[in-house]
């Protein structure tokens, strides 16, 4: 049994495109249902909510339906969905809403009924799809702008408009209200409304909330933050202003992110007529290190920085922008990405951030959000091919730390049906380095949810490892090969077997000395290697004896390439033959020890043999005579009558007998092969003859 290791290893580094649907014209569907808006969210196990609202005839008007895509693509909840609610309410409009997930993958859905009193409901959904808050949810009021925060403890907060002031109330894991007062959230002037923002929730039972002052139609309103306690007192004395002079749209959602109790609120909005962009960083205490409008996304004031997104990698220093630039005619766009340190604020990538695709009738801009993996910002585009309104294609790129093109070419294609037009466009938080996007597109004259998964981990080209080992005929292959997607091994005896498992196993229908080869195959690259091996049949050293008067006769039971012999009195032999004999200087009992050889392996054996004939008087020549003549071979006993003749060969196996009666025996040695045999026979009168005869 022999083992040997081998390896080879080579790394290459590009993306790997495990896509759900290879087909980017194809895409998955995510509900074969009429689609107007829709949401997705992102659980922390890879799996994806796509939550959308249901156009239907009246009176219903809307049902509000939500799948869950496992990590293949398969939709889990049937092939359109589970309806989450259809009883709220609905007009031939929907209004802003939520979805969010807690840390157990539930899904939160906040929606407002549009065709009745403006009931605000909230619902939980299970990853099994059971409706944990009953067939119609909760009903937190009435009001608009749900905006929803679930807390690590399995409560959850939530805010909505009512009136002119945003109110917060707080729900424990079963639905049940757990303030006896609402926070009312009071304008920062009194003629001004208070819009719900957004959420992120801290250490010590604390959370942090922006709302915006609105006061008239936007873009009017100035973005506040608040911290409150989940008993729901302010730990603030006061909500903080973002900012001195750039008004927001109080109905748009902008990133607001953390790193620990430490918030980042990114926005962007206008001053005067120039739409400009900013990152807020807001301390725990609620001091704003970076001045009273944060730090601009580029200091330049001759183009506008629209749309902007932020974001930021798990546990990263870096928080990574990206923004929609235009001349002031707003005719044509462009994209620009920025690069801050999160403690010092200081732009990474310059004052104006750098350009990845410059403004001009391309028309080139992001879709929905920013994701960071591995510092690398990460986000879709449109390439300008649209219907004059909404994007036809959507590309994946991603950027290295430097903010440029991580691939060549630098666009991935995404979703790309020609006739398809796509809106409601989202890009989720990527987990294990997988990129989920979701969007409703219009293919037919009726839009759907579709998604597409991307892989853009590194590809490390595969490498082929294994040990092997033989026993007799079988082969045992021990794989340890490394990111390979398949494996073929050839035998070298003209069969073959596509195999990963880390153990394969071959029997080979003769011995022999043979070539395997393995190839190690993945969407990167192959890796080869190749062994030169030897089977050999199963190996015994067991062995039969004979003696003869001096002499003892040894065979082995199986063929070997060689074999070595101790007689046990001290010499040794050493031979190729599988046959052996010795003559020994005097009687006795001696143990002969045998080791076999082949090209495989080894083997040992031991046996007795005794020797008891030396100093046995030897016949009177007178008495029995033998002759060989010619091809014959003559006994002749003249004294009295032979009674039992027999022909030995050396190794102990007797070839020819005869019990004559006679005097006078003989026998053809035609056939017998030359070499030393022993010739033993008795008389009537009890004379015992023993000789050794060479034939020729």
């Amino acid at each position: 049994m022999k083992p040997f290791i081998f390896s080879a290893l080579v790394v290459i580094s590009f993306p790997l495109m495990a896509q759900w649907t290879p087909n980017t014209a194809l895409n998955t569907l995510a509900a074969n249902v009429n689609t107007d808006d829709m949401m997705t969210a992102a659980t922390n196990d890879g799996r994806t909510y796509i939550a959308f609202w249901a156009p239907v005839s009246g009176p219903t008007y809307y049902e509000m339906r939500l799948q869950l895509l496992d990590t293949s693509g398969t939709p889990q909840f049937g092939p359109n969905g589970m309806i989450v609610d259809n009883s709220i309410g609905m007009s031939t409009s929907t209004v802003t809403w939520d979805l969010k997930v807690d840390n157990t993958n539930n899904a939160y859905i906040g929606i407002t009924g549009t065709g009745g009193n403006g009931d605000a409901r909230v619902h939980k959904v299970s990853p099994s799809g059971t409706k944990q808050w009953g067939t119609n949810g909760i009903t937190i009021g009435q009001g608009y702008s749900v905006r929803l925060l679930p807390l690590n403890s399995g409560e959850l907060i939530v805010a909505y408009l009512p009136g002119s002031h945003a109110v917060i109330k707080k729900y424990s894991a079963t639905g049940t209200s757990m303030w006896t007062t609402p926070i009312t959230v009071t304008p920062v002037v009194s003629t001004h409304q208070s819009w719900p923002g957004e959420f992120i929730e801290m250490s010590n039972n604390k959370f942090m909330f922006v709302f915006h002052n609105k006061a008239g139609f936007s873009p009017s309103a100035l973005p506040y933050a608040h911290c409150y306690s989940t008993a729901g007192t302010a730990v603030w004395t006061a909500p903080v202003p973002l900012s001195s002079g750039t008004y927001t749209y109080a109905f748009n959602r902008y990133d607001f992110i953390q790193r620990g109790d430490t918030a980042y609120f990114g926005y962007g909005g206008a001053q005067g007529s120039n739409l400009q962009s900013f990152i807020q960083r807001i301390n725990p205490n609620g001091t704003l290190p970076w001045g009273a409008n944060g730090v601009d996304f580029g200091t330049q004031n001759t183009l506008y920085e629209r749309s902007m997104r932020l974001a930021r990698g798990d546990d990263s220093k870096y928080l990574w922008a990206i923004a929609e630039m235009t001349t002031t005619s707003q005719g044509n766009m462009g994209e620009s990405v920025q690069k801050l340190h999160a403690h010092t604020g200081a732009r990474l990538l310059g004052t104006n951030g750098q350009v990845v695709y410059t403004i001009g009738t391309s028309d080139i801009s992001h879709r929905g959000h920013l994701q960071v993996w591995d510092d690398h910002p990460v986000f879709l585009v449109s390439d300008g091919n649209s219907n004059g309104v909404f994007p036809k294609d959507l590309l994946l790129v991603e950027l290295d730390t430097l903010g440029n093109f991580l691939n060549t070419p630098a666009e991935i294609d995404f979703a790309t049906n020609s006739t398809g037009t796509k809106s409601r466009i989202d890009l989720l938080p990527i987990h294990n380095g997988m990129v989920i996007g979701a969007w409703v597109e219009d293919r037919t004259g009726n839009g759907r949810p579709y998604a597409q998964r991307v892989d853009i981990n590194p590809c490390l080209a595969p490498t082929l490892a294994f040990q092997w080992l033989t026993s007799n005929t079988t082969l045992t292959l021990s794989n340890s090969s490394l990111n390979a997607d398949s494996i073929y091994w050839d035998f070298g005896d003209g069969s073959g077997v596509a195999d990963t498992s880390s153990s394969v196993q071959h029997i080979f229908s003769a011995p022999g000395t043979y070539t395997i080869c393995g190839v190690a195959y993945n969407a990167c690259s192959t890796d080869s290697l190749c062994a030169t091996i030897t089977v050999c049949d199963a190996l015994s050293a067991a062995f039969s004896t004979a003696s003869f008067l001096d002499s003892a006769y040894f065979s082995l039971n199986s063929a070997v390439d060689s074999v070595y012999w101790d007689f046990g009195d001290g010499q040794t032999l050493s031979t190729t033959d599988s046959t052996a004999s010795h003559v020994y200087a005097s009687n006795g009992t001696y143990t002969v020890s045998c080791v076999a050889y082949n090209a495989c392996t080894a083997d040992s054996a031991q046996s007795q043999v005794v020797i008891s004939g030396i100093g046995v008087p030897e016949t009177d020549a007178n008495a029995i005579q033998l002759l060989q003549v010619g091809d014959r071979i003559e006994l002749t006993s003249p004294n009295a009558p032979l009674l039992n003749v027999q022909m030995w060969t050396a190794d102990g196996r007797m070839l020819w007998s005869s019990k004559p009666s006679s005097s006078k025996v003989s026998w053809s040695s035609q056939g017998i092969p030359a070499g030393i045999y022993v010739i033993r026979a008795e008389t009537s009168l009890g004379q015992l003859f023993v000789e050794r005869l060479q034939v020729q």
